[in-house]
């Protein structure tokens, strides 16, 4: 009996663990200090504002995909490389993201970026920071270091503090030679639905070998429209929009633009209230027109003004009810005429 005890009590000293104290290979537990630490190092790099910074994540997951929805609508779809959720803020942020912004008829826009953030309990609102870039179902793209889109009302917007610039094939386009329509603005509004874009501060508009300056534009994608407008805080006069091509310069204080398909540089440009033209003429003269509004049809490669319009060139000045300027040529043709001319 006595030997029978003996060996169970071997057993046990045997087979028992040693306490952790006494095992200098079994891992110590991690602080939390130390994980607050790690995050907040990966968390320098971080663009994205309004994250923790001094919490560890509650969750994070590697290859994030999310969808929002409002009840059966697909609102947009999230991708990531890895997302943290906090929980208390009800807060996700993700890095290296794509996401998909479904319209109503089901279509999407691919937008990437660096990271994005959104909200679990809010409005689903998502925010993307660090070179984003959206690309349309057409094909028509827009880039900026953010944007916010808000699904309830289809809108992506980028504020004014940042730089946008868009670029893309014009809808519709059927010649054999590509043409592509391109901006640059301080901010703009994206109605996705109704493919218009509100062009907020300091655009510049070019589409072939017209640029238009000015300092807002809306943009109807649908009727290859745009419309140009001025601050009216500016001083009068540089409340300016202008045109530039090759051989000709022109200003006006309103504008409009089609810029449907055809091998010229627009379908058609109206400058409205005090307009002025500088042309390079066909003989490399300078010529000068004013007047209330002016009409540049590009299939004739013609500029018809009216509204009180005026032509000078050299010495000679022409007045008329309506004014048309050939611009391959230096011919005038005039309604209603008076001319004049100072002589030598």
């Amino acid at each position: 009996m006595a030997g029978i005890v003996g060996l169970i009590f071997t057993q046990i000293v045997i087979l028992s663990p040693s306490s952790l104290e006494e095992n200098d290979n079994n891992p110590f537990p991690v602080e939390q200090s130390a994980l607050i630490e790690e995050h907040s190092n990966e968390n320098k790099t971080i663009l994205a504002d309004g994250i923790p910074k001094n919490k560890i994540p509650d969750y994070t997951i590697e290859r994030f995909s999310y969808i929002s929805t409002k009840e059966t609508e697909k609102l947009w779809k999230l991708t990531a490389q890895k997302a943290a959720m906090y929980d208390d803020e009800k807060l996700v942020h993700a890095r290296n993201t794509k996401a998909f912004l479904f319209n109503p008829e089901g279509t999407a826009t691919e937008v990437t970026g660096r990271e994005a953030k959104y909200f679990t309990d809010s409005t689903r609102n998502l925010e993307v920071f660090g070179e984003v870039h959206a690309v349309f179902p057409d094909g028509f793209k827009i880039e900026s270091e953010y944007m916010l889109y808000r699904p309830n009302e289809r809108v992506l917007e980028i504020p004014e503090r940042y730089l946008a610039h868009g670029h893309g094939p014009i809808i519709g386009e059927k010649t054999n030679k590509p043409k592509t329509l391109s901006f640059t603005s301080y901010g703009l509004i994206n109605w996705i639905s109704k493919a218009e874009i509100s062009l907020l501060k300091d655009v510049q508009l070019s589409t072939s070998m017209t640029t238009i300056r000015s300092d807002r534009c809306i943009v109807f994608r649908k009727n290859k429209t745009a419309q140009f407008t001025m601050n009216p805080k500016r001083p009068v006069d540089s409340r300016f929009i202008t045109i530039n091509e090759t051989d000709m310069f022109a200003k006006g204080r309103q504008a409009e633009l089609n810029y449907d398909s055809n091998d010229q540089q627009v379908k058609y440009l109206v400058l409205h209230q005090d307009v002025l033209i500088k042309q390079t003429t066909a003989k490399n003269t300078l010529k000068y027109a004013t007047g209330g509004k002016a009409d540049f049809d590009s299939n004739l490669n013609l500029i018809i003004l009216s509204d009180f319009p005026q032509v000078y060139q050299d010495s000679d000045t022409v007045t008329g009810d309506v004014i048309k300027l050939h611009r391959d040529s230096d011919i005038v043709e005039v309604e209603h005429s008076n001319a004049f001319s100072k002589g030598n």
